[in-house]
């Protein structure tokens, strides 16, 4: 099969483990999120984020495919305007209403035009009021308190733990892999949780030493996390304290700058 690319310019686009709608989600790609399509059935394409290089299956009725010349035009973009907010309303070309959750990419924004386009016409989004003043980690984050958890969820409508992390950390113009224990490996390791700073990773891990959760420090004893929904919680050099019970075991302290 010859080499195809393209662009996520739906809110947001799941991607799931085998190609058919039974099969779990691992990820989903926001607007603006461009990728190299893998393989493809009858009714899916496998694809690779271009951002993370994390794979799955979409449905092929989905996928708004671009040149190879459009795809390395976004590879060598200098940046990307990132709505900041849980969501963004605006138009299309077509005047059509269209919301982007939070952590979209809007690559080759005009500020002064208020717009945002690619592919010559075909889409243009208009912004009705121009973008808020930029967030620190912390107070991105809790942008998504109270969001549902959801396994493979980028959103403020459905996210999971690691999701959190890379997208808070995205709008903070910081790249971070997929899953917590790749996340893990990124960054300064911090010797203990009174050393630690605001934004530093926490992560879990289970009996056998495996990673499997991460969160975000709002101080050296509050964490704010993924479990069940988004949440803050008290946590200790021993783990993640709710209901006056240890939820998750402290394994390690990373910080990414």
């Amino acid at each position: 099969m010859k080499t195809q690319y393209g662009i996520n310019i739906n809110p947001v686009l799941p991607l799931r483990r085998e190609p058919a709608e039974q099969s779990e989600m691992t990820t989903q790609l926001l607007f603006g999120e461009h990728f190299t399509i893998l393989e493809e059935t009858e009714k899916w394409l496998k694809l690779q984020n271009s951002a993370d290089a994390y794979e799955g299956w979409a449905d092929r009725k989905m996928i708004n495919k671009i040149s190879r010349e459009e795809f390395d035009r976004l590879e060598s973009a200098s940046g990307a305007f990132l709505v900041q907010n849980k969501f963004l309303e605006s138009e299309d070309a077509d005047g059509e209403k269209i919301t982007l959750p939070c952590g979209s990419k809007l690559f080759f924004f005009d500020k002064k035009g208020r717009r945002f386009g690619f592919l010559g016409d075909r889409i243009k989004i208009f912004l009705e009021k121009l973008p808020k003043e930029e967030k620190t980690i912390a107070e991105t984050a809790q942008i998504f308190l109270n969001a549902p958890y959801l396994w493979g969820g980028k959103t403020i409508f459905g996210i999971d733990c690691s999701g959190l992390v890379q997208v808070v950390f995205s709008l903070n113009e910081i790249s971070l892999p997929r899953d917590a224990y790749q996340q893990a490996e990124c960054g300064e390791k911090i010797n203990s949780l009174q050393e630690a700073q605001q934004n530093d990773l926490a992560f879990f891990a289970n009996e056998n030493g495996k990673i499997t959760h991460v969160g975000i420090l709002l101080d050296n004893e509050r964490i704010i996390h993924a479990s069940g929904k988004v949440r803050i919680d008290k946590i200790d050099e021993q783990g993640i304290i709710f209901e006056d019970e240890y939820t998750h075991k402290l394994h390690k302290i990373m910080r990414v700058n």
